[in-house]
């Protein structure tokens, strides 16, 4: 980060996409290391995809659980509210508008197999 210091300030974090929060991550301890207080997460496009898992079972965590998106992790191991601008969902809405059927198709495919509700 660049800037002025973070000392007893409330911070925004403001990204473009988030895929498994890894940066995000790294900001967050940046912000504390700084004495900053994180207050919010925006990301430009919120995918909507599943969480990378270590797991061998498809679409399970490491305990089992199904996993959630990277938004939603994010948003419940930080307690601070994660919004997006624009959603998967929102894209394929436009791109059906368009006319794009068979782009909606691919978009929505991949959606079934790699997409949550997050």
């Amino acid at each position: 980060m660049v800037g002025e210091s973070l000392k007893g300030k409330r911070v925004v974090i403001i990204d473009d996409v988030m895929t498994a929060g890894t940066a995000i991550r790294e900001s967050i301890e940046m912000i504390k290391a700084q004495g900053g207080t994180l207050v919010g997460i925006i990301v430009a496009v919120n995918r909507q995809e599943k969480m990378p898992s270590q797991s061998e079972k498809e679409g399970k965590g490491d305990d089992g659980s199904e996993r959630g998106s990277a938004i939603g992790e994010v948003r419940r191991e930080t307690g601070v509210p994660v919004m997006s601008v624009l959603s998967l969902m929102d894209l394929i809405e436009a791109i059906k508008g368009m006319g794009k059927k068979e782009e909606v198709e691919m978009m929505e495919a991949y959606y079934r197999q790699y997409g949550t509700q997050d």
